[in-house]
């Protein structure tokens, strides 16, 4: 016994799916570009706001600086890592980087350092 089915509206389902995927597609890079904002926002803000309080006379030409506590973001001295961190979007928006590392994120020699401290700090 054979037995046959015929489904109609088959195409315009596809139509339906290939739409709603596209529109996913565009809510994602949407979303992807949010969260990167909102990271770098974040990265920002961490140094600008001041920790701490020990003062320390540091660099040349010497000047006195607030000296961040062990295990928070860096305090903004020159206002170059600031300046110098950077984003970008990858995969036509779905993903994104936020960070220290070259040639995205800080193009200053010192960036690396202060986000993950080296072996004399």
């Amino acid at each position: 016994m054979k037995v046959f089915a015929k489904i109609f509206g088959l195409e315009s389902l596809v139509k339906k799916i290939d739409r709603m995927n596209e529109k996913v597609d565009e809510v994602l890079v949407q979303q992807m570009k949010i969260a990167i904002l909102n990271v770098h926002g974040t990265a920002v803000k961490s140094i600008l706001k001041i920790k701490g309080s020990k003062k320390q006379t540091r660099y040349e030409p010497k000047r006195e600086v607030t000296v961040s506590p062990p295990g928070s973001p860096p305090n903004s001295d020159s206002g170059h890592l600031v300046a110098s961190i950077a984003f970008e979007f990858l995969d036509n928006g779905k993903t994104g980087r936020v960070g220290s590392n070259k040639p995205v994120g800080s193009n200053v020699n010192y960036a690396e350092a202060l986000e993950f401290g080296t072996s004399t700090m």
